[in-house]
């Protein structure tokens, strides 16, 4: 549902299969908070698959969905936000509460780990992990508003900067544009990365949206990303009809996943095509 006039839209996207939900977008800012809610059970399979594991077994849903569940709700009175996430069964909880005077909260897991002014557009926080180490996390922000913005998340851990920069806009939240670009070093896991993504979405009437979205990752400790991996998709909404492209290039080769409602087609190319 869109009104552009108002711009206000209300989005509501579910994909079962058999009883099971596998896909989940919501977005509206109709009505306070404005919120948006992704989740799919799909994407820590896809991420394990791309670590290393065949892409047999990322195709077995049954034992391998796992939970990726990204709630955002934005409160546009008070300034309020809340980030939930269950990302693989761990679950995290980040909100930014006012206290008046144009301060706010940062609240981890119900515990204030931060204090900030929005006029300063900046703010550290600084946690101590269960080995003792001190990771230190900076945030600043170009602009005192938060439908429009580009931030930067800046974390130190053991001495070595791991670098974030978000920009949005969803001021008309039925066109609205987000830019990551991240970079570090040493970092657990995935030593020195490099992870870019573009995504923009357009509603484009009241039966119809498309959500698209374009980049790369690069790793130099995970062996399917030692060469980059260019990622181009699209996701069409129209009356109905569902069209799904999500295409990904390297080390030479281009793997698809493709569906479509009418005509039907459900596609893991090259392995197989129905």
């Amino acid at each position: 549902i869109v009104d552009k006039a108002a711009r206000k839209v209300n989005v509501k996207v579910t994909v079962h299969k058999d009883t099971s939900e596998v896909y989940h977008l919501e977005a509206t800012n109709k009505q306070t908070p404005y919120k948006f809610v992704f989740k799919s059970p799909y994407v820590v399979p896809l991420y394990n698959y791309m670590k290393g594991q065949t892409w047999f077994t990322w195709m077995m849903p049954v034992s391998t969905m796992s939970p990726f569940d990204v709630i955002v709700k934005f409160n546009q009175a008070d300034k309020s936000m809340l980030l939930k996430t269950n990302i693989d069964t761990h679950e995290n909880q980040l909100e930014v509460v006012p206290i008046g005077g144009g301060k706010f909260n940062v609240e981890f897991d119900h515990e204030v780990v931060a204090e900030f002014v929005a006029a300063d557009k900046k703010v550290e926080v600084t946690r101590t992990m269960k080995d003792g180490t001190q990771l230190k996390t900076m945030v600043t922000w170009t602009r005192g508003d938060l439908v429009e913005n580009t931030a930067t998340v800046t974390v130190m851990y053991r001495g070595v900067a791991q670098v974030a920069t978000i920009g949005w806009n969803v001021r008309d939240l039925a066109h609205g544009t987000v830019k990551i670009d991240v970079m570090g070093k040493k970092a657990p896991f995935v030593g020195d990365f490099e992870f870019h993504r573009n995504i923009k979405w357009n509603v484009l009437n009241a039966r119809g949206f498309e959500l698209v979205w374009n980049g790369k990752i690069t790793s130099n400790m995970m062996e399917t990303v030692a060469t980059p991996i260019i990622t181009d998709a699209k996701i069409t909404y129209n009356n109905r009809d569902v069209q799904v492209k999500i295409e990904e290039k390297f080390n030479a080769k281009t793997y698809a996943l493709m569906f479509n409602t009418k005509p039907f087609n459900f596609a893991l190319l090259p392995f197989f095509e129905v």
